[in-house]
């Protein structure tokens, strides 16, 4: 009385293994926000591969396309294939509207949106895989014509991962808008101003703990499937979905 029949050892003993297989793929798993997922899904029994600026497994700028197709190359020979890929590294710079140029825009794009491309077109994954790709409240809002590139390349990046999603109809994909947190990345945004956000008139936004959003993160990729979906995290790691209809459609991107 009390044993595991065999067929229950064999479940315990695939699923035991089955975790210790799990590898995960974190692109801007080195600081801040980053390191908390990845404490997350090591916790959780992931073996986790980060990628940085530094003290990353693999260091390498994602702006910069040439370095980037050479870590990606380094990241298949080192490692077969991804059970999770979480892509975390983000660029934003405030500018002036009326002094902005086509290198402001591209920058944004670049750093934002074409190494996710690049990523998922090389990196291999295996079957039921799951991605998200990381945006803000940006991904589904507009305004704050000092940061238009930013947000623009928040909304290309959600409609890759649509698109990604619709292709790849076996794999669970989402979009991530998470809240500001207390990170230095933040801080260095509204430097550029000049001012705190707040002492421009603006409401002030309860700004979040990264382990908490992280913790919420990691219980959403791990507890839901999803299908391209654009799911919102507040500053309480509450989540929900954020429908269609609040997509915004405009295209900020200047005409060629």
């Amino acid at each position: 009385k009390g044993r595991k029949s065999t067929f229950e050892l064999a479940n315990d003993f695939f699923r035991a293994r089955e975790v210790m297989n799990m590898k995960a793929i974190v692109v801007g798993g080195t600081k801040g926000f980053g390191i908390e997922v990845v404490k997350e899904l090591i916790a959780r029994g992931y073996e986790v591969v980060r990628t940085g600026r530094s003290d990353g497994d693999f260091n390498v700028d994602v702006g910069d396309e040439e370095k980037w197709m050479a870590a990606l190359g380094e990241i298949k020979r080192a490692h077969e294939k991804f059970n999770l890929a979480i892509f975390i590294s983000g660029f934003a710079r405030a500018s002036d509207p009326n002094k902005r140029t086509e290198k402001d825009w591209e920058e944004h794009r670049k750093k934002n949106v074409d190494y996710v491309e690049s990523a998922l077109n090389e990196l291999r994954f295996t079957p039921k895989a799951t991605i998200i790709t990381i945006g803000s409240q940006w991904s589904y809002k507009k305004g704050a014509k000092e940061i238009e590139p930013y947000i623009q390349s928040k909304h290309q990046l959600r409609e890759l991962t649509a698109r990604f999603a619709m292709d790849h109809p076996d794999y669970s994909v989402a979009h991530v808008a998470v809240p500001p947190m207390k990170t230095p990345q933040r801080e260095l945004v509204w430097e550029a101003f000049g001012e705190k956000p707040e002492q421009q008139g603006q409401t002030v936004v309860e700004v979040a703990d990264p382990a908490v959003i992280a913790k919420s993160l990691v219980e959403e990729l791990v507890e839901n499937e999803r299908h391209g979906d654009l799911i919102q995290i507040g500053s309480q790691g509450e989540r929900r979905i954020i429908a269609e209809k609040e997509h915004p459609k405009e295209n900020l991107w200047p005409r060629r």
